[in-house]
């Protein structure tokens, strides 16, 4: 029940910052309103997400 409740203590606390850093920080960054920017901004996050989970499943797989 421990492991769980910080598993989402964990998913909590990087959403969190994420939307601390749009909030405050990207309306710093001057971006060109496009198509094309506006596909980069909207697939960072899951293919990150995805490069992320693929690596841990090579990594854990590995010491199998």
């Amino acid at each position: 029940m421990n492991n769980i409740m910080g598993f989402i203590l964990k998913i909590l606390m990087i959403s969190l910052g994420f939307s601390l850093i749009i909030k405050y920080l990207a309306p710093l960054i001057p971006v060109v309103p496009n198509h094309i920017n506006a596909t980069i901004f909207v697939m960072v996050l899951p293919l990150s997400m995805t490069l992320l989970l693929v690596w841990r499943i090579k990594e854990k797989s590995s010491h199998l």
